[in-house]
């Protein structure tokens, strides 16, 4: 019921409002030579999952005033098939916003210099994720010595000065990105907090780094692959267990040389998930 609800309470931007997060829809019109003040008529995946079905189950689509589904874009044939085998319509694979990004660069091979950029799993509205963190700083501190580490933190946790004064006790650098953009009842378009520039910040931050870190099989790590970045994942990642488990000798004295087994298993599923960008964007936008 609130489905059809909704478009009589809220603006059509505020609706489909998942599109400003990280400043998706800004990357997908530039790259697509449409015009900036366009509104992608329609709904936007928000970030990559490992759990897909749980995604595909648990999402509520948006209607327009005449009770009609929106549109839903999604980063992969892979998950439009998943949503349309249950049932749902209109879904259209467009590649994802960081695989349109990547490609107007036409960027070959990244600039890297010995640093690692680390992505512990960040925090969300109402709920603290830091429950592994100190694990992980012992890890990473052992698989990576003395080279130089750079701490990507979201948002809610960069602005936590507990978890600032953490990763520099260890002698680490804290940054930031920028802000996701603003919910759906304030508002979207703003650009307060830098969340044009998200992206093309994370660009800038993996293209100087030797080696991505990150606690979650997420958007960073699947962007570090597209890079040819090594990566690596904790082993206090939940996922990283569930992935890896069979496929690699979990033990002790896992280092380096397993990084680059890491990664080309990386790409293999990313090809298939976020890294090429499919389907035309230039029928999708109106004022």
């Amino acid at each position: 019921m609130k489905s059809f609800v909704r478009p009589w309470i809220y603006k059509e931007e505020m609706l489909l409002s998942e599109q400003f997060a990280y400043g998706h829809r800004e990357i997908l019109l530039s790259s697509n030579n449409i015009e900036l003040d366009k509104l992608i008529v329609g709904e936007l995946q928000h970030g990559w999952t490992l759990n897909t079905k749980d995604l595909v189950q648990s999402i509520r689509r948006a209607r327009d005033r005449k009770g009609r589904l929106y549109p839903l874009y999604v980063w992969s044939k892979v998950l439009a098939d998943k949503f349309i085998d249950l049932g749902h319509k209109n879904i259209q694979a467009i590649g994802s916003p960081w695989a349109h990004y990547a490609q107007s660069y036409k960027i070959k091979e990244s600039h890297n210099r010995p640093i690692a950029i680390y992505f512990p799993s960040h925090s969300f509205y109402g709920a603290d994720i830091s429950d592994d963190t100190k694990a992980s700083i012992e890890e990473i501190q052992e698989l990576v010595g003395s080279t130089k580490v750079i701490v990507c933190l979201y948002w809610l946790d960069y602005i936590d000065p507990r978890k600032t004064r953490l990763y520099k006790s260890k002698g680490w650098e804290t940054v930031c990105l920028g802000y996701r953009g603003a919910p759906a009842t304030d508002f979207p378009w703003s650009n307060v907090g830098g969340r044009v520039n998200f992206l093309p910040n994370l660009f800038k931050l993996l293209l100087n780094c030797q080696l991505a870190i990150s606690d979650e099989v997420g958007t960073a790590f699947w962007a570090a692959n597209s890079l040819n970045i090594n990566t690596y994942l904790t082993k206090q990642s939940p996922i990283m267990r569930s992935i890896w488990t069979n496929q690699l000798e979990m033990d002790n004295g896992r280092k380096v040389k397993q990084i680059e087994e890491i990664r080309q298993r990386g790409v293999l599923i990313h090809s298939c998930e976020i890294l090429l960008p499919s389907g035309c964007l230039h029928e999708l936008s109106r004022i």
